[in-house]
């Protein structure tokens, strides 16, 4: 169609020349780089990719490369294309920031993630140990007799256990493998002297601490607590319940309205709510509560 280039761009500035590059359309992207010559002009034309609050600029070089379509990459090289950009879009980019703990260097999000995989470890660990045998007691009240009766029969067959104790053991291979990719990353940019955000600028008072509310390196600091003293058993009301452990939020709330429901439970479902009843009558029986209560 006369009059028709690869420049024209859309209302979110996206142009045809980008668009090509997305669908891996190289014979067509050599083509408009040999017979228009408004594809030349475009060649360095970033776009935004993206929403408001999280955006992101990217250059037709950079989507060649997410595409692993190194044959247009090297065309596009070859036709001008910068590898190096003159413009700072980072400065740009900084301003949208919505908080100081979005600022964060490639060495911190690589702890970061070593945290994370082995906090999925620890949760695979602690699912994969067996719930106690509770024998009865000639002390326990008619009522949490009967309890532990029903919890013992809601046990989950030998064959669902055994399957997943193979899924967990497949899971942890895999967070295993991560560990170790991770580690052998923080190890590179270690020794390439990588610094954190705040190393790297120490004059900007939004730098990322610590203690930050959406901290991805929070430090947990316990209360001081004299030797030998036990933490009593806090009792909390629902809403506080709710807020302070989303885990056990899950278990007490969700399930038991699972359970409530006309839809029959799943014996998953129904481990997990004996698995919380379990754990609560032995905080019953270790430590009453006082008279005051």
């Amino acid at each position: 169609m006369a009059g028709a280039s690869c420049s024209l761009a859309d209302d979110e500035l996206v142009t045809l020349f980008v668009k090509l590059i997305q669908a891996n359309k190289t014979q067509l992207v050599l083509a408009l780089l040999r017979v228009d010559p408004k594809a030349i002009s475009v060649i360095n034309f970033p776009y935004v990719s993206g929403y408001s609050y999280m955006t992101d600029i990217i250059f037709p070089v950079v989507c060649t490369i997410s595409n692993e379509n190194y044959a247009m990459l090297a065309a596009l090289v070859a036709y001008g294309a910068k590898i190096a950009f003159d413009e700072d879009v980072t400065e740009a980019l900084n301003m949208r920031f919505g908080g100081k703990d979005s600022k964060r260097s490639l060495l911190e999000w690589v702890q970061f993630a070593i945290q994370e995989v082995n906090s999925s470890l620890e949760k695979l660990d602690s699912q994969s140990e067996k719930i106690e045998e509770l024998k009865k007691d000639e002390k326990l009240s008619p009522w949490k007799a009967y309890c532990l009766d029903h919890l013992q029969s809601l046990k989950p067959r030998k064959e669902i256990t055994e399957l997943q104790k193979e899924q967990n053991e497949e899971q942890r291979r895999i967070w295993k493998n991560l560990k170790v990719y991770f580690t052998d990353v923080e190890r590179l940019l270690v020794s390439r002297n990588a610094k954190t955000y705040k190393e790297m600028y120490p004059n900007d008072m939004d730098a990322p601490d610590l203690q930050g509310f959406l901290s991805l390196l929070p430090v947990a600091v316990p209360p001081p607590q004299a030797p030998g003293k036990t933490e009593p058993i806090k009792y909390e009301l629902m809403s506080e319940h709710s807020w302070n452990g989303r885990e056990t939020w899950f278990l007490s709330i969700k399930q038991t309205s699972m359970m409530n429901s006309s839809k029959p439970a799943s014996r998953k479902t129904i481990q997990q709510y004996s698995t919380y009843v379990y754990q609560l009558l032995k905080a019953m029986s270790e430590s009453p509560p006082s008279k005051s209560l």
